[in-house]
């Protein structure tokens, strides 16, 4: 398996996801909601979590290993 390439996918789209709790945090600071630290809690959390995935394997990942099957022909 290719661990590094999985961490570094699943890091971006926590990344990714976490950034769609900025409407939440924008519309409750306006509305002046008590539900806003939470989802800025939400937001850091997955922030974090994305980023620990994503920071190990941010380097070049090398993929000169993966070859396409050969057919050999007799």
């Amino acid at each position: 398996m290719h661990i590094a390439v999985i961490a570094r996918v699943l890091g971006m789209l926590l990344m990714i996801f976490s950034l769609t709790m900025l409407s939440p945090i924008i519309v409750a600071s306006i509305y002046e909601e008590n539900t806003t630290p939470m989802f800025l809690l939400a937001f850091a959390i997955t922030q974090f979590v994305g980023l620990a995935f994503w920071l190990p394997s941010r380097g070049p990942v090398s993929y000169t290993h993966l070859t396409l099957p050969t057919i050999y022909s007799v």
